[in-house]
């Protein structure tokens, strides 16, 4: 339920179609949910990858996710829908994928959430 209601939080405001896993159109965006603890208040690891050709396109759209996702102020929460929640950027990095042509920029994402009602 949480990367659902994460991948339309970011689809609204960036107006890109974040896929699970894996991406097969250049310029894509594609995201794995690793889930670290539960409870009233659960973390999950969620890292995106930006493929694009052209990098400076690439970093603008890393650039966008960052300012997105990133939450500085550590009592303040985001909404979506039933899902409330706050990330910190935990790392990340870049490599050229010479066998197809693009770059993959990688951002990893430390996000502590919660389901408002626990719905």
């Amino acid at each position: 339920m949480f990367e659902m209601y994460l991948k339309k939080y970011i689809d609204s405001y960036l107006n890109v179609n974040i896929r699970p896993s894996f991406d097969t159109k250049v310029p894509g965006i594609c995201y794995i949910h690793s889930p670290i603890s539960s409870g009233s208040i659960s973390e999950s690891q969620f890292e995106i990858k930006v493929i694009d050709d052209d990098l400076d396109r690439a970093v603008t759209t890393r650039d966008e996710i960052i300012e997105l996702l990133k939450i500085p102020d550590k009592e303040s929460w985001k909404k979506q829908d039933s899902l409330l929640f706050r990330g910190d950027l935990a790392g990340g990095g870049q490599l050229f994928n010479d066998s197809i042509q693009v770059w993959e920029l990688s951002l990893i994402f430390i996000i502590k959430w919660r389901l408002k009602n626990g719905k």
